[in-house]
């Protein structure tokens, strides 16, 4: 009875360490890390393909103001006056102007950060879930550096201010929230799996406040790119008065510019949208292994869509470019032209009075004075016609060099 005794004691005892560890498997983290693989991927597909698009969009934007030569004295001022604040009040380099280029260049960084941001959450999370992967130390450097790089991008949106009081901004732009930390903190502890799916589902509200800060973003930036589109409208509809064939095609190169830009930004939007999606998608695989994540896809396809817009918009922006920098020689070829036709029709006008006068010369022969006239005028009539040979000469090597000049700067976009 004691053996017997015994061994009931043992199928008890191994019966309930048995429970105990299926029990802990249960709420402990799957070995399957591929959904958090997936959405650091997605990450990544969307920041690669939208710093790209933006690094074609901001420079391209900025050069306009390169070109800004033709402007007044006090336009010339105002375009490019930097501003510190004399106030002491408000203290020390506060910046009260800034010239819009550096506005677009800040802006420019300031979505580096967000998508930037955005990777670092993913990658945090993947590191997370790993075994012994990550130290309480290390995921609090990781909240920091995520958060901290959250309020640069939202600051890198903000108009020159003198408060320094920006305590609540930096709560609201970052991309883990206070009270998901504390349940990240438990899963570190003990790698209960419904700890896990309390932090990422805490951070929801998060993750989603952040990407309306990027789409927000994103509205601004096209804001800019309309009145910018709407002003140089206007320019070409003037231009087209004097100079119809540049016109055109500044205006083509223009409306080229702007399409590629919008689809940019549309694309970029879709992708911003679809990161809270594919966050809330994550926590239901975590939940339900093996549960597909289709705006995870949608993020990826986002991001390979913004490298084949980038890639069009470079040449697209190449092309504007090349027809900025031609546009001159371009206006001074057709200016040329009128001066060659203008002066011809002087040289016909001139030559009719010059046959009249030697025919009238002639037929009075006695008269030295029309005699006169009639030299005078041949003489006229000869200098006018070899002005305009010489425009029309000048006119058609200056219009012969732009052609070739694009011939070659088209044959270099199309390699």
């Amino acid at each position: 009875m004691k053996t017997f005794g015994s061994l009931r004691r043992f199928y008890i005892t191994t019966a309930l360490i048995l429970i105990s560890t299926l029990l802990t498997g249960c709420d402990s983290t799957p070995q399957n890390f591929k959904p958090f693989e997936e959405f650091k991927t997605s990450a990544e597909t969307l920041r690669d393909g939208s710093n790209t698009a933006i690094d074609l969009i901001i420079p391209q934007t900025t050069k306009r103001y390169e070109d800004y030569t033709d402007i007044s004295h006090d336009s010339f001022k105002n375009l490019h006056s930097l501003t510190i604040s004399s106030d002491d009040a408000k203290g020390p380099f506060v910046v009260e102007k800034v010239p819009i280029y550096l506005v677009y260049e800040r802006f420019k960084s300031g979505l580096y950060d967000m998508t930037n941001t955005m990777v670092g959450y993913t990658n945090t999370l993947l590191t997370l879930v790993k075994t012994d992967a990550m130290t309480d130390s290390e995921f609090t450097k990781s909240v920091n550096e995520l958060n901290g790089n959250g309020f640069s991008a939202y600051m890198a949106f903000q108009k020159p201010s003198g408060s320094d009081d920006h305590s609540q901004a930096a709560k609201n732009s970052g991309l883990i929230s206070s009270l998901s930390i504390a349940a990240f903190r438990a899963y570190l502890n003990n790698k209960k799996q419904s700890d896990l799916i309390d932090a990422l589902e805490n951070n929801q509200n998060q993750v989603e406040r952040f990407s309306q800060q990027y789409v927000n973003a994103l509205m601004l930036i096209s804001a800019i790119l309309e009145r910018e589109y709407a002003a140089k409208s206007q320019e070409y509809r003037e231009l087209f008065l004097s100079n119809p064939a540049s016109a055109t095609k500044q205006f083509m190169a223009l409306n080229r510019n702007y399409y590629a830009q919008i689809n940019s930004l549309k694309a970029m939007h879709r992708s911003a949208e679809a990161f809270p999606y594919a966050h809330k998608q994550l926590i239901e695989e975590v939940k339900q292994p093996g549960k597909s994540g289709s705006s995870i896809v949608s993020m990826v396809n986002y991001g390979q869509q913004l490298k084949k817009l980038a890639e069009g918009a470079k040449k697209t922006n190449e092309q504007s470019l090349l027809e900025s920098n031609l546009a001159p020689s371009e206006a001074r070829a057709s200016s040329l032209t009128a001066e060659a036709v203008a002066a011809n029709h002087e040289y016909a006008k001139v030559q009719l009075q010059a046959v009249a006068a030697r025919i009238a010369s002639d037929t009075d022969s006695t008269d030295l004075s029309k005699k006169q006239i009639a030299i005078d005028l041949e003489k006229k009539a000869l200098e006018l016609k070899l002005i305009a040979e010489q425009k029309a000469e000048a006119a058609k090597k200056m219009k012969d060099a732009v052609d070739a000049l694009r011939a070659a700067a088209m044959a270099t976009l199309t390699e």
